[in-house]
C-alpha cells in the first residue's frame, strides 16, 4: 500500500518451520545476501490446496532506506475462479529483538 515498500518477489520462500525468532538473520533464511534496496518485485503465484497450512517469508525492500514499523499489506487471491482482495492494516513490525513472532490467521 506504500509504493516505497515492496516484496522482493524473487526471494519469496516457503518456510519449513513457523517458529523463527525475529533475530534470525535474513541471509540464514534466504541462503543469500539480503539487499534491502533490491528492485525486483515480481514473483510467481503461490497456489495452495484447500485446507492446507503453509508459511512463507516475504522479504521486503525499500526504494530509499527508511525506518518503518507499521505498514499495510494488500493481498490478491482467488478461490474457485472468484477474485478477492484482503487488506491487512496495520501490519506491525517488531521494535524489540527479544520478541517472538505472533502468528495471526487471516481467512
Amino acid at each position: 500500500m506504500d509504493d516505497r515498500i515492496f516484496i522482493q518477489g524473487n526471494k519469496v520462500i516457503e518456510l519449513v518451520d513457523e517458529n523463527y525468532d525475529n533475530t534470525t538473520p535474513m541471509e540464514q533464511l534466504i541462503s543469500e545476501t539480503y539487499n534491502v534496496n533490491a528492485t525486483e518485485s515480481r514473483f510467481n503465484q503461490i497456489c495452495l490446496e484447500s485446507n492446507t497450512k503453509k508459511h512463507y517469508l516475504l522479504p521486503i525492500a525499500y526504494n530509499n532506506v527508511q525506518y518503518v514499523n507499521i505498514i499495510g499489506l494488500k493481498i490478491y487471491y482467488q478461490i474457485e475462479n472468484v477474485d478477492y482482495c484482503k487488506i491487512i492494516y496495520p501490519f506491525k513490525f517488531f521494535n524489540s529483538s527479544n520478541r517472538k513472532t505472533i502468528i495471526t490467521k487471516y481467512e
